[in-house]
C-alpha cells in the first residue's frame, strides 16, 4: 500500500514521468496493429510501400526542387542501411521518438499558458492535453508509420510556437537564451517544410503590428525577420549546390506561372474538392475531439454565470498555432488538403482541450467519473478508426 502510494505521490512531483507514462500506454494501444495478424503484415507492407513511394518520389529532381533542404535528410540517412535495404525499425522509432517530444512540448505549452511551471507538480489539464494529442488518430498513425518532412517539422512548430509564447508571455524579448532557441527552431522548421515559411511570416507580420504599440517587440521582429531572411538563403545555397545553377529559381517560376495563368481554370475547380478532402482528413482524424468539445461547450452553456472570455495569452496561443494553419489552407490549398496537416490542428486542440478543461476545472464543474468516461469514449473513437485506417 505504501509503494502504491509513494508511485502516485511521484507521479504527481515528476510531470515527466507522467508524460513517459502516458507515451507507454500509447505504445501498447499500437500493438495489435504491431504484433498480432493481420496488422503485422499490414504495418510492414505499409512502411514498404511508403518506402517506396519516398524513394520513387524522390528520385524525380523535381521532387527534390520541391521540397526544402532539410525535409528527407533524416529520412535519406536512416531509411536504408549499407546495402540498400529498408531500416523499417530505424524509421519506427524516429517517429516514436518525435511523438514523445511532441507529448512533452504539450504539456509544457499547457502549462505555460495555465500559468503554472512546466517542470513542478503534475497538473491534471496538462495531462488531460497531452493524453489527447498522444491518442488521436492522427498522430497515432502520422507519427506511428508514415515517416514525411511533416512528422519532423512538427516538432520544429510546436518548440517555435512555445518559444514565441515564452518571450511574448514573460517579456523575455532581450533573453539571448530565449531569442537564440527560438530562432533555432524558427531556422530548421523553415529549412524543413514551407509551412515553417509560412509560420514565420504571419509571426513576423503580427510582430510588426505590436511593434507599434510595444517598442519591445523590435528584437523579436528583428530575429524573426533575420532567420526567415537566413533560411531563404541557405535554401537558395542548398539548392543551387544540390542541382546546379538556377534550376531551382526556374522549377518555382514554373510552377507560379502555371498556377497563375495554364492551370488556373483547374486549380479553381479544384478548390471545392481540396476543401472537402481537408475537412473529411479533419474529421476521420481528429474525431475524439468532437465528443470532447461538445461536452465542454455543454458544461459551459449549463452554467450561464460562468464567463467564458479568451485572456490575452489564449489569443496569442490562437494566433501562433490555428491562424498560420489557416493561411496555410489559403496559400496552398492543394499541399494542405492532405491528411498530414491534421498534425498540426492536433497539436492546437489539444491545448485547447487543455485549456477548457482548465477553466471547469478550477471551477469544479466538470465531474471525475465525466473525465473517466470521456476518456474511455474517446479511446474507443480512436481504436475504431485506427482499425478503419491499418485494414
Amino acid at each position: 500500500m505504501n509503494s502504491k502510494k509513494q508511485a502516485i505521490d511521484l507521479l504527481k512531483r515528476k510531470p515527466l514521468l507522467s508524460v513517459l507514462l502516458l507515451f507507454l500506454l500509447s505504445l501498447g494501444f499500437r500493438l495489435p496493429f504491431v504484433l498480432w495478424e493481420p496488422g503485422a503484415n499490414l504495418w510492414a507492407e505499409t512502411i514498404e510501400m511508403i518506402d517506396h513511394n519516398n524513394a520513387s518520389y524522390l528520385e524525380l529532381s523535381t521532387s527534390r526542387l520541391g521540397q526544402p533542404p532539410m525535409a528527407f535528410w533524416l529520412y535519406d540517412l536512416l531509411a536504408q542501411d549499407g546495402e540498400g535495404k529498408l531500416q523499417a525499425q530505424a524509421l519506427f522509432r524516429l517517429n516514436l521518438f518525435l511523438h514523445a517530444l511532441c507529448a512533452f512540448l504539450i504539456y509544457l505549452t499547457t502549462t505555460l499558458l495555465c500559468l503554472r511551471k512546466g517542470l513542478g507538480p503534475t497538473y491534471i489539464p496538462a495531462i488531460v492535453a497531452t493524453s489527447v494529442y498522444l491518442f488521436l488518430p492522427s498522430t497515432l498513425w502520422f507519427q506511428g508509420v508514415v515517416y514525411g518532412p511533416e512528422t519532423l517539422a512538427q516538432v520544429f512548430f510546436i518548440g517555435s510556437v512555445y518559444a514565441s509564447l515564452k518571450l511574448w508571455m514573460r517579456r523575455k524579448f532581450v533573453s539571448l537564451k530565449y531569442l537564440f532557441w527560438y530562432s533555432i527552431l524558427l531556422l530548421c522548421f523553415a529549412l524543413t517544410s514551407w509551412f515553417g515559411f509560412v509560420f514565420g511570416l504571419v509571426v513576423a507580420i503580427y510582430s510588426i503590428y505590436r511593434w507599434k504599440r510595444d517598442h519591445h517587440y523590435a528584437h523579436f521582429v528583428g530575429v524573426t525577420m533575420l532567420t526567415l531572411l537566413l533560411s531563404i538563403l541557405l535554401l537558395m545555397q542548398g539548392k543551387y549546390y544540390q542541382h546546379g545553377g538556377l534550376n531551382f529559381i526556374d522549377y518555382m517560376t514554373q510552377k507560379l506561372s502555371q498556377h497563375n495563368s495554364l492551370n488556373r481554370q483547374a486549380y479553381l475547380l479544384g478548390i471545392p474538392n481540396n476543401v472537402g478532402t481537408s475537412l473529411v482528413n479533419y474529421i476521420i482524424l481528429l474525431a475524439p475531439i468532437i465528443p470532447l468539445a461538445c461536452t465542454l461547450t455543454y458544461f459551459v452553456v449549463r452554467n450561464r454565470g460562468m464567463k467564458f472570455v479568451f485572456t490575452r495569452n489564449g489569443l496569442r496561443f490562437f494566433g501562433l498555432a490555428a491562424w498560420p494553419i489557416i493561411t496555410l489552407h489559403c496559400l496552398l490549398l492543394s499541399y494542405s488538403s492532405q491528411g498530414f496537416t491534421s498534425l498540426y490542428m492536433a497539436y492546437f486542440l489539444s491545448v485547447l482541450v487543455g485549456i477548457f478543461y482548465h477553466k471547469l476545472h478550477n471551477i469544479k464543474l466538470l465531474p471525475l467519473k465525466t473525465s473517466l468516461a470521456l476518456l474511455l469514449l474517446c479511446l474507443g473513437i480512436s481504436l475504431v478508426i485506427l482499425q478503419t485506417l491499418y485494414v
